[in-house]
């Protein structure tokens, strides 16, 4: 059932973070928007109904540019302009559409039980004061959800030192997952984040899958990795998710990937260190069914077996992988760290519940579980634009040898 339901939502996600549905559909809704709001604004004068329909027709017109990556792609002032506002217009356009909802609501309440039902007045309830606090209320609710959840994210340093890997120096490990460049983020965000890692003097960056939704990203996309990895000195790993999987788009994008100079993980090992000293990454791929994004859980145990044949329990290592559904399956291969994305950190925690804790175990954070250090990243994307006390975060780790 979870999985039928999130299958749904994410064919929903896509047609909507699609770039048709926003030229065929935003001005439409954003018009309908302006329709219903405008009713509320009874006995206003002319002139202020003209000055506000004028201001979100700017407004709206102005996000809607930004939002657009077939616009930012060839505009440098909205490229510019796109890591900063684009949340902006998620939050114009979701406070928007949710305040409609409300006084949509109103409206159809009011005409039932004023009109038919005669129960209160109709130009009560259709007034300026519900169209100031529904909008009011929508858009501040709006911008804790939207911009301050999704907006920022946080890098997370950390240490540990490998009892049995004897290697020269310390390495600076990147984790990145769950990127999701599509409506709600876009390229110029991955942009940002790869400057970052460069800045912060990281040797390698792993990525953790959930690469791209929004395909027509996926070039631009690419091409900021392979500008990553010519600047960190070990280069970029890559890991699938299940968002790449769908719609048969893995295969594609795996090419791309390797034809960028970006290291596939596909159930096999790199050496990260010295050949004297070795750290190893495991990579084990998604294991999608026929090539969707439905998950097969016995067949991502034959992925781990195959990765890991022929090393020994006392080797360094280190598993990159997407789900945490592996975690269980892994503890008997001695891992020193793993590193999992998947899960967004369920994004919403409203303290008595966090949404998808009851599916996984390990949903968030750090954990200690037998000879393994275990990571669980909240991502820097998500499936909805909406975030309550489960910030993005990026890990940067630093592994130390244990001599």
């Amino acid at each position: 059932m979870i999985t039928n339901v999130g299958f749904i939502l994410g064919k929903l996600h896509r047609v909507v973070e699609g770039a048709f549905f926003q030229l065929q559909y935003w001005p439409l809704t954003s018009a309908l928007m302006l329709l219903i709001l405008n009713i509320f604004l009874r006995g206003s004068s002319r002139r202020i109904k003209i000055i506000w329909s004028a201001l979100f027709v700017v407004l709206d017109g102005f996000f809607f540019l930004v939002l657009l990556p077939e616009v930012t792609a060839r505009i440098k002032l909205f490229a510019d302009l796109a890591v900063n506002w684009a949340y902006f217009g998620l939050t114009w356009f979701i406070g928007c559409a949710l305040a409609t909802l409300i006084l949509a609501a109103v409206w159809l309440a009011a005409m039932i039980l004023g009109k038919m039902l005669r129960l209160f007045s109709y130009e009560k309830a259709v007034s300026r004061a519900v169209f100031y606090g529904a909008f009011t209320g929508s858009m501040l609710l709006t911008f804790v959800v939207v911009l301050l959840g999704c907006g920022y994210y946080n890098i997370v340093y950390d240490k540990i030192v490998l009892k049995n890997w004897q290697g020269d120096k310390s390495i600076r490990i990147a984790f990145v997952s769950d990127t999701h460049l599509g409506f709600d983020d876009n390229v110029q965000k991955l942009s940002v984040v790869c400057d970052e890692l460069i800045s912060t003097k990281c040797d390698i960056a792993l990525f953790g899958g959930d690469f791209v939704d929004d395909m027509t990203m996926l070039p631009q996309a690419i091409s900021e990795l392979r500008r990553l990895a010519e600047k960190l000195p070990q280069g970029v790993l890559f890991v699938n998710g299940n968002g790449d999987c769908t719609d048969g788009n893995w295969r594609d994008t795996k090419q791309k990937l390797l034809a960028n100079n970006i290291i596939v993980l596909s159930n096999k090992v790199v050496n990260i260190a010295d050949i004297q000293h070795p750290l190893l990454v495991v990579g084990v791929e998604y294991a999608s069914l026929n090539n969707g994004n439905a998950f097969n859980p016995e067949l991502q145990k034959k992925y781990l077996a195959t990765a890991v044949a022929g090393l020994k329990n006392s080797d360094p290592k280190i598993l990159l992988a997407h789900t945490p559904d592996l975690i269980e399956s892994a503890l008997p291969y001695h891992f020193d760290i793993m590193l999992f994305g998947h899960t967004h950190g369920g994004q919403v925690d409203l303290g008595f519940y966090r949404f998808m804790s009851r599916e996984y175990q390990y949903i968030s954070g750090k954990y200690e579980k037998g000879d393994s250090t275990i990571f669980v990243s909240n991502g820097i994307g998500q499936w909805f634009p909406a975030r309550v006390n489960v910030p993005q975060q990026i890990y940067i780790i630093d592994v130390y040898p244990g001599k």
